[in-house]
């Protein structure tokens, strides 16, 4: 197993400043999906009204989670209302108004914060005024360690700056190259506007099929185009076992995690 480090310096790019940040490594394989009612994608939309749009993800009727750094670094976000756009078809849309009421303190780093302590902090959920979930469906947010099979066969989703914002764009082919506490090294495509996105696997049958969600996208090395991958340069997510503890209160009995949900509350903390 590697365990590449990646100097602070680079990751402040994304996340405090204003140039563009990508890490599409070796083929651009991406591709479009349908995210209209009744798409297995409908759960994944476009966050609006931060700092930086960025791509959220419905884990339950009324709530989507996405990443903090897309507000800024330098005030809570907790109280400040956004728009979620999703189920893009012609002519038309679904979007509501919402209200952040959970983030992960990114913005009280201290200079005494844990390596990688950055990526576990690095996430907010959002409180929609309309439940669009009971629309567009929503993904399994889930605290379960996958085998390294399944490590290796993900897909990851968001509205890149490159494409057309209702867009959504999918890598169908990346993996996770290392599962540690804080922060998931991966080699799924990240682009600007793929903040807060989801990295998962399609899982079920028939009306069961659905997003297993295990991360969102959170950083990046600062390159425009497609690179060789080499150790050292992965991107980094926030795991979702990270981000449960701190959610599970605000989110619906019964939906799909459980009782993967209550595993996380034992899980990694910081």
């Amino acid at each position: 197993m590697r365990w590449p480090v990646l100097t602070a310096s680079l990751f402040a790019l994304l996340l405090y400043g204003q140039q563009i940040n990508a890490a599409i490594f070796e083929t651009d394989d991406r591709q479009p999906a349908d995210t209209m009612p009744g798409s297995v994608y409908s759960p994944i939309g476009v966050v609006i009204g931060t700092h930086k749009y960025g791509t959220g993800t419905l884990v339950d009727e009324c709530h989507v989670l996405t990443s903090q750094h897309i507000f800024g670094n330098q005030k809570s976000p907790l109280g400040k209302p956004v728009r979620f756009v999703a189920g893009f078809g012609p002519q038309r849309e679904l979007k509501s108004g919402g209200v952040v009421v959970a983030a992960g303190g990114l913005d009280s780093i201290g200079a005494d914060a844990q390596p990688y302590e950055e990526r576990a902090r690095d996430w907010v959920l959002i409180r929609l005024d309309v439940c669009l979930g009971q629309t567009l469906g929503f993904a399994e947010l889930t605290a379960k360690l996958p085998d390294p099979r399944t490590l290796a066969e993900m897909q990851s989703a968001g509205f890149p700056v490159d494409k057309p914002r209702t867009v959504l764009t999918i890598d169908p082919a990346c993996r996770i190259t290392s599962a540690r506490p804080l922060v998931w090294l991966n080699d799924c495509a990240a682009l600007p506007g793929n903040s807060g996105g989801p990295i998962f696997q399609i899982v079920g049958s028939g009306s069961n099929r659905h997003i297993r969600m295990y991360a969102i996208q959170s950083g990046a090395i600062r390159n425009k185009h497609a690179i060789p991958f080499r150790a050292g340069w992965d991107n980094q997510a926030t795991p979702a076992w990270v981000i449960l503890p701190y959610v599970i209160r605000f989110l619906r009995t019964g939906q799909p995690c459980e009782p993967t949900c209550h595993v996380a509350s034992s899980a990694a903390r910081f």
